[in-house]
């Protein structure tokens, strides 16, 4: 899957933010394990062999970094399956850049 310039740019800009200090902790989970995959009629492949990992990865991840490393519930935004769409994923990373200000930290899993 090829990334447009404004994602990889929103990255880029975000993980920047994170570069000084830590003052507050944020996160972006995305997972997607093709489960309920389902081909538009004008698709010209097959739906990717299903995974059974992201869906659990992104709860321990969550579950971990509220657990052991204090990040508010509230600072976890977390995108799975038909959730995670090129808008979704823009939309939370312009979130992130609006709700971050220098010094806050960055946890992304895509």
């Amino acid at each position: 899957m090829r990334f447009p310039l404004s994602l990889v740019l929103a990255c880029w800009g975000i993980m920047l933010l994170s570069q000084q200090g830590h003052t507050a902790q944020h996160a972006l989970l995305i997972g997607v394990d093709y489960q309920d995959c389902q081909l538009a009629p004008q698709a010209a492949s097959a739906c990717p062999t299903p995974l059974y990992g992201p869906r659990h990865d992104v709860a321990a991840l969550k579950r971990l970094r509220v657990e052991q490393y204090q990040f508010p519930a509230s600072h976890i935004t977390t995108l799975l399956n038909a959730a995670a769409t090129r808008d979704a994923i823009l939309t939370a990373l312009r979130a992130l850049q609006h709700h971050t200000v220098p010094g806050d930290g960055l946890f992304p899993l895509l």
